[in-house]
C-alpha cells in the first residue's frame, strides 16, 4: 500500500475550503507601481484626512501637492531614474512626502535607521550607492549625516524642518525649548527642504514600470553586514492588496491606522503607510515608539482603530506604569482605547503571555502575521475571527508555502513534519542588491524564497514556526529549538521575556542557556531550580536549560527589536574560549 500522507504544500489547490468564506486565495492582484497606488489614493480620497502628526492634519490632496513639489525639487538636484535617495528619519509626514517624491523621479529609496552608528551608515551608503540623504533637523541624527557629506561619502543632504509639520504651540515649544532641534548651515551640499519644495509641483513625468526597483530594504541581521533586499514597485503594491484581501472588515476611507512602527522598517512602511494609503485611511504618525505614555494618549486622542505592532511594543504597553503629579499610578487601562478594533503583530514570535497581558489591559484583539524584509513583508496572516493561537495563519492571496527539507529545499516534507519554510509569491524580492551569491543561496531553482525559519504545517494547512535554523541546538546528537523553549518559559506568569541560546559544553557538545527578565510587578520570582521544576511539565530532559541567568534590565535587542541571541552567544563563546586558555592546575 502506497504512502497516503500529504505533502506540506499550501497553494490554491490544497487551501480550498480552509479560508474564511469572504477570503479567496485566487483574488485578482493587479500589477502596478507605487506611483499608481499613490495617485489613485489622492484622486479617490481627496479631502479626507491622510496624516495626523501631533494633531496637525494633512488631507490627501495636500499630501499629493507636497509630493509633486518635492519631486520637482529633487529633479532640480539631479535626481532621476536609477538614483539612490536615502531616508534617515523617524516617522513624520516628511517620510511619505520624500519617499513618493523620490519614486516619482524614478529613483530608488534606501531606508536607513536614524539610530545607526556612523560606521554602519558609512558602510550602507557605500554598499547601496546612496547619493542624497534626506533627514530631519534633529540633534540625534543630523550631525552624523552632515559629517558624512563633509567627508564625501554623500553628495548632498536634504534637511527637513520637523517643527514646520507640527501644530502651532507644539511647533513653538519644539523649536525654542526642546533642545532636540539641530541648526543646519545650508549651502550647496546641505540643502533646505523648503528651498527644493518652493515650486509649482509640475515635475517632469518619468516612465516607471511595475518591475522597476522601488526600495532597498536592509535586513535586520544580528551580526555582520546586512543585505539589501531589492523590492520592486509591484512587490510592495501587490502586498498591500494581499493584506487588504484578508482584512475585509477594514473600511475604506474610515480607518485610523497607527504609524508607530518605524517607516524605515518594512513592516511599518507597508502596513502603516502603503496599505494605509491604498485603504484611504488616516495615518497617525508617531516619531518615538519608546514614549508609551504619548502613544497611549495619541491613540486615545485620535480614536485610532488599527494598530500594526510588534511583540515588544505590546509588552511595553502592558507593562506601562506612570505616576501622575497628584501621586496616582496609572497604566494602559486608564486610557480610553475603545475605538481600537484590531492589532496585527509581526516581526517576531508573539508569546502567549504577551498577547494575554495586552488584551487584558486594552480589550483589543490581536492577529499575528508573518513575513520578512524579502517578502515585502507579509506572507501569512491569521484570518480574523478564526485565530489559532501559536500559529502564523494561512498564506495571503497568490502566495505558496512549502515546508521543505533544509538540505533539499525543492523537496517538501509531509504534513506534521518540521522543515524549512519556503515562500513563493508576487511579493517576494528579486534578490539581494549586488550580491548574486547570497541571492542564489536563498532562492530555489523553482522560485521559492528560503526563510531559514523552521516550521510545521497542520492538516488545516495552518503553519506554526518551531525555530530558526541558526538557533537549532544539538545536544548529544538530538535537535532542540530555542523558540520552543522560549514559548514554554513564557507560560510562567512572572516572566516578561527570555532569550535562549546555545553554549559550548564539553560533555554534550552544546547546551541550553537562558537569560530571563521578570515582570516589574512580579511578586513570585522563581529561582533557577523552581523554574526548572515549572518547565518540567512542558520540556523533556534534553530541552531543559542547563544554565539560567536572571537580569533586572531589558534584554539586548537587535535593530528591529528582536532578542539579540547572537549578542549573548558571542559573549558566552568568548567566556568559553577564555576558560580554555587558563592552564589546568597540576597537583603537587
Amino acid at each position: 500500500m502506497g504512502d497516503t500522507r500529504k505533502l506540506a504544500i499550501a497553494n490554491g489547490e490544497t487551501l480550498a475550503g480552509h479560508y474564511p468564506a469572504d477570503t479567496d486565495w485566487y483574488a485578482p492582484l493587479e500589477k502596478s507601481t507605487l506611483i499608481e497606488l499613490f495617485d489613485r489614493a489622492i484622486f479617490e480620497h481627496g479631502h479626507r484626512p491622510c496624516i495626523d502628526f501631533f494633531g496637525r492634519k494633512l488631507n490627501y490632496l495636500e499630501l499629493g501637492n507636497l509630493v509633486n513639489r518635492a519631486a520637482k525639487g529633487l529633479q532640480a538636484q539631479g535626481i532621476g531614474k536609477g538614483s539612490k535617495v536615502g531616508l534617515s528619519m523617524p516617522n513624520s509626514p516628511y517620510y511619505p512626502v520624500m519617499m513618493f517624491a523620490a519614486l516619482k523621479t524614478g529613483a530608488t529609496v534606501v531606508n536607513y535607521n536614524p539610530t545607526y552608528a556612523e560606521d554602519k551608515l558609512r558602510q550602507l551608503i557605500k554598499d547601496s550607492g546612496t547619493e542624497i540623504m534626506v533627514t530631519l533637523d534633529l540633534n540625534a541624527s543630523y550631525p552624523q549625516i552632515e559629517k558624512l557629506v563633509r567627508e564625501g561619502h554623500l553628495q548632498k543632504a536634504i534637511v527637513c524642518p520637523m517643527g514646520n509639520m507640527m501644530p502651532g504651540l507644539t511647533s513653538f515649544m519644539f523649536r525654542h525649548f526642546s533642545g532636540k532641534k539641530a541648526n543646519p548651515v545650508f549651502g550647496e551640499n546641505i540643502v533646505d527642504y523648503r528651498s527644493i519644495a518652493a515650486n509649482d509641483g509640475r515635475y517632469a513625468p518619468v516612465k516607471i514600470e511595475p518591475d522597476d526597483l522601488a526600495v532597498l530594504q536592509y535586513t535586520g541581521g544580528t551580526t555582520g553586514m546586512p543585505k539589501a533586499a531589492m523590492l520592486t514597485h509591484n512587490n510592495l503594491a501587490v502586498n498591500a492588496a494581499q493584506i487588504l484581501s484578508f482584512f475585509k472588515a477594514l473600511r475604506p476611507g474610515k480607518e485610523k491606522i497607527m504609524g508607530v512602527l518605524p517607516f524605515f522598517h518594512v513592516f511599518g512602511l507597508q502596513i502603516s503607510m502603503i496599505t494605509s494609503l491604498k485603504l484611504g485611511a488616516e495615518m497617525i504618525a508617531v516619531p518615538d515608539p519608546r514614549d508609551i505614555k504619548n502613544l497611549l494618549k495619541t491613540m486615545e486622542r485620535t480614536k485610532a482603530t488599527f494598530l500594526p505592532t510588534v511583540p515588544r511594543l505590546l509588552q511595553a504597553i502592558s507593562e506601562f506604569k506612570n505616576r501622575t503629579w497628584w501621586g496616582k499610578t496609572i497604566d494602559a487601562k486608564h486610557f480610553d482605547l475603545a475605538s481600537l478594533r484590531l492589532a496585527i503583530s509581526g516581526g517576531d514570535a508573539l508569546r502567549a503571555n504577551v498577547e494575554r497581558d495586552f488584551t487584558e489591559k486594552t480589550g483589543c484583539r490581536i492577529v499575528q502575521g508573518y513575513g520578512l524584509s524579502e517578502t515585502s513583508p507579509v506572507a501569512t496572516i491569521q484570518p480574523p475571527g478564526n485565530v489559532k493561537p501559536g500559529t502564523i495563519g494561512l498564506p495571503v492571496a497568490r502566495t505558496e508555502i512549502r515546508i521543505a527539507l533544509p538540505d533539499k529545499p525543492e523537496q517538501a516534507v509531509f504534513i506534521g513534519e518540521v522543515g524549512e519554510i519556503c515562500i513563493r509569491g508576487p511579493q517576494v524580492m528579486t534578490g539581494y542588491f549586488n550580491d548574486a551569491a547570497q541571492t542564489a543561496e536563498v532562492m530555489t531553482k523553482d522560485g521559492f524564497f528560503r526563510t531559514r525559519d523552521l516550521g510545521v504545517m497542520g492538516e488545516d494547512m495552518v503553519t506554526s514556526i518551531t525555530g530558526r535554523l541558526k538557533r537549532m541546538i544539538i545536544i548529544n546528537g538530538l535537535k532542540v529549538y530555542a523558540e520552543e523553549i522560549e514559548d514554554k518559559i513564557a507560560l510562567h506568569p512572572s516572566i516578561a521575556e527570555s532569550c535562549v541560546i546555545k553554549v559550548m559544553d564539553d560533555r554534550s557538545g552544546e547546551a541550553v542557556k537562558v537569560f530571563i527578565r521578570y515582570k516589574p510587578e512580579a511578586q513570585d520570582r522563581p529561582t533557577a531550580e523552581q523554574l526548572k521544576e515549572f518547565l518540567s511539565k512542558y520540556l523533556n530532559g534534553t530541552q531543559m536549560p542547563k544554565f539560567i541567568e536572571f537580569s533586572e534590565k531589558e534584554l539586548a535587542k537587535t535593530d528591529v527589536g528582536k532578542p539579540n541571541y547572537k549578542y549573548y552567544e558571542d559573549l558566552e563563546r568568548q567566556k568559553y574560549e577564555e576558560s580554555k586558555k587558563t592552564p589546568a592546575l597540576v597537583p603537587a
